[in-house]
């Protein structure tokens, strides 16, 4: 598989802001938070998550699947 970026955008350099940089470690920090303090409580959702993910995924590439399989 060979992948490339339309020349338009292939040069350009994101520099992201100053607001920009805070408030994605303040994302990071929160997911890790949420890791710690809610992982044993969404352990019990999370194979149903994962299920419907690969659910969504599969009809996104118009495979048929439903939750159990």
């Amino acid at each position: 598989m060979v992948v490339s970026l339309p020349p338009h955008i292939s040069e350009l350099w994101y520099s992201p802001s100053r607001e920009t940089i805070v408030a994605l470690e303040e994302a990071a920090i929160a997911v890790a938070s949420l890791d710690v303090t809610a992982g044993s409580r969404m352990a019990a959702i999370s194979g149903f998550l994962l299920r419907s993910e690969a659910v969504s995924s599969s009809k996104i590439e118009h495979v048929n699947a439903n939750r159990e399989d």
